[in-house]
């Protein structure tokens, strides 16, 4: 499934799942126009086709984590109702 699982960013790991209903905003905080217009994304069934949940996170979901903190990526996640979490290592828990 595109954009769900964990995936890795600045200083760890997230977890998160898009659903269809945010799926287009979504694309369009983390990729921009070019996202929005991407036609290997432009539905539903476009989105399932083989191999596409690595080309969005190659191109779009990879590059745009690398570059937030897990809070940060999950507070702008979730500001589109958007289901994301941190990924706390056990020393994280303990702090």
């Amino acid at each position: 499934m595109v954009a769900s699982g964990a995936r890795p960013c600045k200083d760890g790991y997230v977890i998160m799942a898009v659903p269809d209903t945010s799926f287009d905003r979504f694309k369009h905080l983390i990729g921009g126009q070019r996202a929005s217009d991407d036609p290997r994304f432009a539905s539903p069934d476009d989105k399932m086709r083989p191999g596409r949940s690595d080309e969005f996170d190659i191109d779009y979901l990879l590059p745009w984590l690398l570059e937030r903190t897990m809070d940060e990526a999950c507070a702008e996640a979730q500001a589109l109702r958007v289901a994301c979490t941190p990924v706390y290592s056990a020393s994280d828990l303990l702090t």
